[in-house]
């Protein structure tokens, strides 16, 4: 049996067929494709068996997971990508539905049906803890994911697991990492694309070209700049704009930018009797804020944005009713009428409401 899964092997790798996984498009990730690699080829003992990949929501973790599994997959005993697992688990049975293909993808298909998420994590355990497995986890977003999916007994000697999360902290937190000889373990931090990739990658999707067309070079700047080199806004803005005249790229850029001030911070979040140490720690340990050279607080602009628009959403046309407000004509227009409610603070020229 080992005989012929080593021609088979041999003829995936002539025929290239490494992976069902389509290999994705990657703009600007050269550098952390070569680490992730280098990472993955090492098999000295003081390297990592865990690797996570952080960063926030779309920029780009998964596929840069994915895009090494698909051309490294083979190399080992057995793999498995397990993806999108935070959405998975929100339908009924999901954790189970996960936990079978991974068990279907490193030890062998069964038609047999386990409906208990311990037994599966006991046979999960086994498999990896006696084969040379590359697993790559998507998405983790809780403990008992990452518990149920890798357990607490360790790995063969070789194994790598690559998990992608936007919360370092759950890592080192789960069942695995509590017992007496722990893994070692590294992170990768994915930030955003620089300037030249961000513009690629935009002119990609809206021009189906890496430069723009003629007469587009001003509102091309204008939107890489608002995009701060997230990949997934520049992706689909990219797609919405494609065909558009410029008009219509000016006035999409006149609406993103409406409104768009400093958010709350560490002096307006105390005053509110809100526990920042702890509140930023969470903040930064799922890359949601992070701290620049100058202590400054750091937020992707998107970030901020879809904040306010939650916000404006607790009552789009009676500002009074709203938990925060942070535009001019809008704070002014609330104090005028006196419809105060609770504490009004003045930070940095800018008033801040805060009610309960």
């Amino acid at each position: 049996m080992e005989f012929i899964e080593k021609i088979v092997k041999d003829v995936y790798r002539r025929l290239r067929i490494y992976s069902r996984i389509p290999l994705p498009q990657l703009f600007g990730r050269d550098d952390s494709i070569n680490s992730v690699t280098s990472w993955l080829k090492d098999e000295s003992s003081h390297t990592a068996d865990v690797l996570t990949i952080l960063g926030m929501g779309g920029i780009g973790k998964t596929s840069l997971a994915k895009f090494v599994y698909v051309l490294h997959s083979h190399e080992f005993d057995r793999s498995s990508f397990i993806g999108d697992i935070s959405r998975s688990c929100e339908k009924f049975d999901g954790l189970l539905d996960l936990q079978k293909k991974l068990c279907d993808d490193i030890i062998k298909p069964s038609s047999f049906q386990v409906r208990d998420v311990s037994l599966y994590t006991s046979m999960i355990e086994n498999a990896l803890a006696s084969k040379k497995v590359f697993l790559v986890l998507d998405d983790i977003d809780s403990l008992d994911q990452l518990n149920a999916l890798i357990g607490s007994k360790g790995f063969h000697a070789g194994s790598k697991i690559l998990i992608t999360t936007k919360n370092e902290w759950l890592i080192k937190s789960c069942a695995l990492f509590k017992t007496d000889v722990k893994p070692k373990h590294a992170n990768h931090l994915l930030k955003g694309l620089y300037e030249t990739e961000s513009r690629q990658l935009l002119c990609f999707h809206a021009f189906m070209s890496n430069d723009p067309k003629a007469g587009y070079e001003e509102v091309l700047e204008k939107l890489v700049n608002y995009c701060e080199g997230h990949p997934l806004a520049l992706k689909l803005l990219g797609e919405s704009l494609h065909n558009r005249d410029v008009a219509y790229w000016e006035g999409l850029i006149e609406t993103l930018e409406k409104e768009n001030d400093r958010d709350v911070t560490e002096a307006i979040l105390k005053a509110c009797n809100i526990n920042t140490s702890v509140a930023f720690t969470n903040l930064i340990d799922r890359c949601l804020l992070s701290i620049g050279g100058n202590n400054d607080l750091m937020m992707h602009q998107l970030l901020q944005e879809m904040g306010k628009t939650i916000v404006r959403e607790e009552s789009p046309n009676k500002p009074w009713k709203r938990s925060q407000l942070w535009c001019h004509e809008e704070s002014f227009e609330v104090l005028k009428r006196k419809k105060v409610r609770g504490h009004v603070y003045l930070f940095k020229g800018f008033f801040y409401m805060y009610k309960w």
